[in-house]
């Protein structure tokens, strides 16, 4: 790792907040460092939701509508961030970044996606199989993880190794 950059891993959940397959709207967010500090561990509130997927997101409907304004919860992650040395890590974060309505090089240097990283290609199907999180945790770091309710800063910290 450089030392000149600042790697953080952001993990976002989110919620229903319609009845097709693509409405989901983000109802969690939490940031860690590489030593493992959580340094955002926040629920969004989602006004008009319409499942809260406990079984996903390990909320329920009472604490999402209990948490903060999602530009409130944006702007403190984005204090957290620098363009120039900012790498966000995380198993495809990709949709993490794009629910956060973040930028490449307005709020982060660069990502790194760990799934396209650790992929392996299967000759037989000739096609690449991607791991979850769950199964690089275990499988890199004999780390099980979401064996319970889901934690949002858990899964950000295994992402970092932590």
């Amino acid at each position: 790792m450089d030392p000149g950059l600042k790697y953080i891993s952001i993990d976002v959940e989110a919620c229903a907040n319609g009845r097709g397959h693509n409405d989901r709207t983000p109802c969690w967010v939490a940031a860690v460092d590489v030593n493992g500090q959580v340094l955002l561990n926040e629920v969004i509130c989602v006004p008009n939701i319409y499942n809260p997927l406990t079984a996903l997101t390990g909320l329920s409907r009472e604490q999402i509508l209990a948490g903060k304004h999602f530009d409130e919860v944006r702007a403190s992650l984005i204090r957290l961030l620098c363009p120039h040395t900012t790498v966000l890590v995380g198993c495809h974060p990709q949709s993490d970044i794009d629910w956060m309505k973040l930028q490449l090089g307005t709020h982060f240097a660069a990502s790194i996606d760990l799934a396209e990283i650790l992929k392996v290609w299967n000759p037989r199907y000739e096609n690449y199989l991607y791991f979850s999180l769950s199964k690089m945790a275990f499988g890199l770091l004999g780390k099980q993880i979401q064996d319970a309710a889901h934690v949002t800063a858990q899964d950000a910290l295994s992402s970092l190794g932590s």
